[in-house]
């Protein structure tokens, strides 16, 4: 219908209003726009018209979308208006140009009409069949629509006849579903009347004596049973018995028997216990079985034996206490002016002292007639079951978690509530933590002490639970209530410890052996105090490392630094020997204590070893300043080597440098021999240190003598030697130690690679334990005269340049100093260079210094 609309529209312009319901533009400004306005008004309704088909761009979509919201929709009404508005302005119109009326727009209106009319029958006349199609398929629809209607309709129905067929037998089921519950509930509180008579009745059969205790324990038993029962069926009862007249009646019965019975059972349980029979405790706990109490009446006993416990360390601990009992035992000293005093008069505190350690022993005795009595309960818990139903007591009790969990009960709140109680004296303070930290080691022995008897007497009988753990786990829980009164021992062991060190000095800068003896006696007193036990001598050794480092530091402090090399020769001086005797004490305390370390356990083995490794710090600091200046004066002797000739055939004779080094040796370790004495620890270290600074020192100003013969190279040889010797034989320098340095595996090295053949160098074994720099300088002795050194490359002397490299030169520096002149060498004699041994070693010998 589209297609004939738009060409009517083509045709007839002013029929736009009737095919695109919108008023026109040329009838909203009164039609009396140009022609051309016309003509634009019918080309937006040919583009309205067209739709996409036809806009091929965004933009102009836009303005036909912008145009349409312009216009306002058709209304026949107004259209009429405005035409007869404009009839009556027609003098106007027509003055104006404007050929239009209102019986032309009224003409165009019913042609309108009439087209519009004419196109909608031919549309339906066309489109009839669909019509058709679409009216039968309504009709259908509403048949279908009736029967479902009807269907529903039918389905109500039948739910309101049965909900009224259901309604009244359901409503006599669930009467009756209620009077069968009430009568059940009736019938089980009758059951359960009858039941407490009964049990009632039996109770009041069984025999008893004329004072009202049970003839003999299987009566008792048996009546322990029967209100246990008693009590279970008024328990699951709840208050359904509440206000029957014949259970009221037996009530006030039952309630006597029942404290009767509790009263006698735990009567039998205590002259059991007391006895520590097996039999009578058994017979015991079986009536609390039957009460259903079991598990209640064990707790409330360990409970009783740890507060008993704790109650006599409390009281073993109490300062009016220990008055009186030192009172007692001195005429009554104890109280002033009628009080009881809380510290010991002056002059009474040894026998204060006395009655407390007496009075913390009658504690432990008692603690451990608790932690017996809890054992034997458990003992008798693990053994015993019940005939009936073969339960295990002690599973009844403490379910199937350990069969020692009783006496670890005991000692956790044994623990607890010591560690609690000394946590208090510790703050208050007084004579008694005074006491208490003087003699800790007496405090942890006796609660040590305890604890081991406990164990030892469990043992001793076989086949039953321990009452102290096997892997030491309760030892060291109870150890460890202690700790409050462990951390201020320690504070003041520390204490102790720091003012032996400190006393060490007190005559001045050295240390006395006398001194050193008393320190060392401190260290062993206060480990062993504690020895015993694992955790606190921990903190024992941390204690003595502290000590240890305090000593060092303060030595280091004391150590003299101005020794001049040229004091070596002279007799020792005031700062020489207060040093080698600092060092000397050093070195003895690092290897007396060094001795046991072995003897200790991991933990405290290292504590120590902290320390130890100050004192052997400070104790080598206390000989650098002296071998610094040994090796300086060692230094400049070596360096004289390059003013001496080694390639004539008769050479100097003297060698006066090598005999000055082996003679200054012998003659420092004749001046002090307690340095050169030492076969380990820190001496030994600072002597190696020595010894392989003068062998470095050695074989660096050997290797740059350039000028060697065979003469000369057997004479250099022979001076390594007795180098060597001098510090085998009076340095001391021997040993493993010696055998796996660097420095004496070079030194050597060097003294066997002087004879070989330049050819037999590289592959002779001894290059792995040569250094490669000094390899490199020795080779100038072997390569071309033309090939220049890099000390005179560089301008220096040999003097010089050998200072450079013992001082600040790395491996680096030095292959690139030694590079150059290797390529320079190659640069103005490639042929020399190309076929000279020694050249191609030392570039072989550059590459793995350099890597």
């Amino acid at each position: 219908m589209i297609d004939p609309l738009r060409r009517v529209i083509e045709s007839k312009p002013f029929l736009e209003p009737f095919c695109t319901g919108r008023a026109s533009r040329s009838l909203d400004r009164g039609r009396h726009r140009a022609s051309d306005e016309d003509g634009g008004t019918a080309s937006a309704v040919r583009r309205w018209f067209e739709g996409d088909s036809t806009t091929s761009s965004a933009n102009d979509g836009a303005s036909i979308a912008s145009g349409a919201a312009d216009e306002e929709a058709f209304d026949a009404v107004r259209y009429a208006r405005e035409a007869i508005a404009r009839s009556r302005r027609g003098s106007v119109e027509l003055t104006s140009g404007s050929s239009q009326t209102a019986l032309d727009e009224v003409a165009a209106l019913a042609e309108g009409t009439r087209t519009m009319e004419g196109l909608i029958r031919e549309e339906v006349i066309a489109k009839r069949e669909t019509l058709d199609r679409a009216l039968s398929g309504m009709r259908e629809a509403e048949v279908t629509m009736e029967t479902i209607r009807d269907g529903s309709s039918a389905v109500a129905d039948a739910v309101r006849r049965v909900a009224t067929q259901l309604g009244e037998p359901h409503r006599a089921i669930e009467a009756a579903t209620r009077t069968l519950e009430r009568l059940t509930s009736t019938g089980e509180t009758l059951r359960g009347i009858v039941k407490v008579l009964k049990l009632t009745s039996k109770l009041r059969e069984c025999r008893v004596e004329e004072d009202g205790s049970f003839s003999d324990s299987s009566e008792l038993s048996k009546a322990a049973k029967l209100l246990g029962e008693i009590k279970a069926t008024l328990k699951s009862a709840g208050g359904d018995f509440d206000g029957v007249d014949v259970v009221e009646e037996q009530m006030a019965y039952i309630r006597e028997r029942s404290s009767a019975i509790s009263r006698e059972t735990n009567a039998a349980l205590d002259r059991g216990m007391e006895a520590m029979s097996q039999a009578n405790v058994g017979a015991a706990l079986q009536v609390h079985y039957n009460l259903n109490e079991l598990r209640d009446v064990v707790d409330a006993r360990v409970s009783f034996h740890a507060a008993s416990a704790i109650d006599a360390v409390k009281d073993a601990m109490d300062a009016e206490a220990v008055g009186r009992t030192a009172g007692a035992s001195t005429s009554g000293e104890g109280r002033r002016g009628g009080r009881q005093l809380a510290a010991p008069p002056h002059g009474a505190e040894r026998a204060w002292m006395e009655a407390l350690w007496r009075r913390i022993d009658v504690s432990m005795d008692a603690v451990y007639d608790n932690a017996m009595s809890v054992w034997h309960l458990q003992r008798v818990l693990a053994k015993k079951r019940d005939p009936l139903t073969q339960t295990l007591f002690i599973e009844e009790v403490v379910g199937r978690t350990s069969n020692q969990a009783l006496c670890d009960r005991f000692w956790a709140v044994f623990a607890k509530g010591v560690s609690e109680h000394l946590s208090r004296t510790h703050a208050a303070a007084g004579f008694i933590a005074g006491a208490l930290q003087k003699g800790f080691p007496t405090l942890i022995g006796a609660i040590e002490g305890v604890v081991n008897k406990c164990a030892r007497d469990a043992e001793a009988a076989k086949g039953a639970p321990g009452c102290v753990r096997k892997d030491g786990s309760t030892r060291a829980q109870v150890l460890r209530a202690v700790d409050p009164i462990a951390a201020a021992f320690f504070a003041r062991s520390l204490t102790r410890l720091t003012e032996s060190a400190n006393n060490c000095f007190v005559n001045g800068r050295t240390i006395e052996r006398t001194s050193a003896d008393a320190f060392l006696s401190r260290i062993r007193y206060e480990i062993d105090a504690v020895a015993d036990y694992d955790h606190l001598l921990n903190n024992a050794c941390g204690n003595a490392s502290s000590a240890l480092k305090a000593l060092a530091d303060r030595a280091k402090r004391s150590i003299g630094r101005s020794i001049e090399k040229s004091s070596v020769l002279e007799e020792s001086n005031p700062t020489q020997r207060s040093n080698a005797q600092i060092a000397e004490q050093l070195s003895r305390v690092h290897g007396l204590l060094s001795k046991v370390l072995p003897s200790f356990a991991p933990a405290p083995r290292r504590a120590l070893e902290a320390g130890l490794e100050h004192v052997a710090a400070a104790a080598f600091e206390a000989t650098k300043p002296f071998f610094d200046a040994v090796g300086d004066w060692c230094d400049d002797r070596f360096a004289e080597m390059h003013d001496r000739d080694y390639k004539s055939a008769t050479g100097d004779k003297g060698a006066q440098n090598v005999i000055a080094v082996t003679s200054t040796i012998a003659h420092v370790a004749e001046s002090y021999p307690g340095l050169f004495s030492a076969s380990h620890g820190p001496l030994m270290a600072a002597r190696l240190a020595l010894g392989e600074r003068i062998a470095r020192a050695l074989i660096v100003h050997a290797s740059l003598i350039r000028e060697l013969d065979q003469g000369g190279k057997m004479r250099l040889v022979k001076e390594i030697t007795e180098i060597e010797n001098a510090l085998t034989t009076h340095a001391g320098v021997v040993g493993v130690e010696a055998e796996s340095s660097s420095d004496f595996k070079s030194m050597k090295a060097f003294k066997s690679l002087v004879l070989l053949p330049t050819e037999s160098i590289e592959r002779s074994p001894l290059i792995a334990d040569l250094s490669p720099r000094v390899l490199l300088h020795h080779l100038y002795s072997r390569a071309p005269s033309e090939l220049r050194t890099p000390a005179k490359r560089a301008s220096l002397n040999l003097k010089q340049y050998a200072s450079w490299l013992l001082k600040r030169a790395s491996d680096a520096e030095v292959w690139r100093g030694v590079k150059g002149t290797l390529d320079v060498f190659e640069e103005g004699h490639r042929d020399a260079a190309r076929g000279d041994v020694a050249f191609a070693l030392m570039r072989a010998s550059g590459e793995r210094l350099a890597s």
